[in-house]
């Protein structure tokens, strides 16, 4: 079957009836380089450092969950066995390995 590819650059500027997006919750903490994946209807904040840039000094290993009905972000138990500030997020099924052996 036939792929119809269009370009998307340049990229036209948001007219002027366009309204500015409204703020969201502020995080918990700083955060830097963080990694966002789609969790349902909302989305999952992982990795990341503790400054507002790629090379802060330590490695964020929570899970943020956003909350849309509450507008506002959930810690979440489960944490990042190990932390990257350079990372990709993925959500996978269960028994998946990611062993490279």
């Amino acid at each position: 079957m036939p792929v119809t590819v269009k370009a998307l650059w340049p990229l036209s500027p948001c007219p002027a009836a366009c309204p500015a997006p409204a703020p969201g919750p502020t995080l918990p903490e700083t955060r830097g380089a963080g990694r966002a994946v789609q969790y349902g209807n909302s989305f999952l904040l992982v990795g990341g450092s503790d400054e507002d840039n790629l090379y802060g000094s330590e490695k964020r290993e929570d899970i943020l969950y956003y909350d849309p009905d509450d507008d506002a972000w959930q810690v979440m138990e489960q944490k990042l066995e190990d932390p990257d500030n350079v990372s990709v997020a993925l959500i996978a099924p269960d028994g998946f390995s990611a062993s490279c052996s």
